[in-house]
């Protein structure tokens, strides 16, 4: 194999690669975007928790849960540094 085949066989795995970066980022973003919609709501609410704000609650917290497992995910794909 010479250097340009090698080049464009890594070429052509980093845009897979880049593809599966973006779209997991994508998603950490509507996750991010969700999260605020949902503090907003309990924000507005107002008096105390009703039990549609301990929903939206309870809904935060699998959604933090979530976006912190896409973020490992993202860092999964990640390759490590080579050694310099």
């Amino acid at each position: 194999m010479t250097a340009i085949e090698a080049l464009r066989d890594y070429a052509a795995k980093q845009e897979v690669f880049n593809g599966r970066l973006e779209t997991s980022l994508d998603g950490v973003k509507g996750d991010v975007d969700e999260m605020k919609r949902l503090i907003l709501e309990l924000q507005t609410s107002s008096g105390p928790i009703s039990e549609a704000d301990q929903a939206t609650l309870t809904a935060l917290e699998a959604k933090g849960e979530a976006l912190a497992t896409r973020l490992e995910a993202v860092d999964d794909l990640t390759p490590p540094v080579p050694p310099v």
